[in-house]
């Protein structure tokens, strides 16, 4: 298996870095947690699907949170950091970071806290590294 760290520096992203905290997961998770994180790292190398990689990522943070907080939190600080959370029709931006804080369970539980159609794009200026 290629994982990030193998490859080169040259072009890294965000999402490259997002990538290796979920690859230093995998050999301190259960396994019954790692189709949920395999998804989440295929989503993050995609880059396209804001929505899903949101999805996946608090799906992951409510399986294994308790026992791995600092890489969680790490990859949730990234995300907030890349990430905006806009209200559809309107001009409104959330705070990705404030609203992550909360333990929602799913994008659909996010989307009923915020009760506003929202959307999740990535950051212009999005940072290079944590």
């Amino acid at each position: 298996m290629l994982l990030v760290s193998d490859s080169p520096s040259a072009g890294k992203t965000w999402c490259d870095d997002a990538v290796k905290i979920v690859e230093q997961l995998f050999p301190v998770s259960p396994r019954e947690s790692w189709d949920a994180l395999l998804d989440l790292r295929m989503a993050l190398r995609a880059g396209q699907d804001w929505e899903r990689v949101l999805d996946l990522f608090l799906e992951c943070r409510c399986l294994l949170e308790s026992d791995n907080y600092l890489p969680l939190y790490r990859l949730r600080q990234l995300i907030s950091q890349s990430l905006r959370l806009e209200t559809v029709g309107s001009e409104g931006v959330h705070s990705l970071r404030a609203i992550l804080r909360r333990k929602h369970r799913s994008l659909a539980d996010l989307r009923r806290a915020v009760r506003q159609p929202v959307r999740i794009v990535e950051e212009v200026a999005a940072p290079a590294k944590l």
